[in-house]
């Protein structure tokens, strides 16, 4: 998904975090603010990044879905859905 399509569908994300790799970037395309973050990999010392542990928690509660661990989908968009739909569950079974 482009940057320019994101501000159509999520016009209340103001800051991607993106990884070093793209630090030649405007830090302002599309009225985005882009944050480069700089892996620490390869020192002794473990220092957690901002914001990646909720990636990080984000894929791994989704492989518990048993049809988005594997690519059984033919379609973009029913993947999609698939996705959509074990975030609903999780969310679900979290409100009481």
């Amino acid at each position: 998904m482009l940057l320019s399509d994101m501000r159509i569908y999520y016009s209340s994300i103001s800051l991607v975090k993106a990884d070093h790799g793209y630090r030649g970037i405007d830090s302002t395309l599309d009225g985005f603010t882009i944050e480069c973050v700089k892996s620490n990999f390869g020192t002794h010392q473990f220092i957690p990044i901002s914001g990646r542990w909720v990636v990080e928690r984000t894929n791994a509660w989704l492989e518990n879905f048993r049809r988005l661990c594997r690519n059984y989908e033919r379609y973009l968009s029913t993947a999609r859905t698939m996705t959509y739909l074990a975030s609903i569950l999780f969310m679900l079974r979290y409100i009481r």
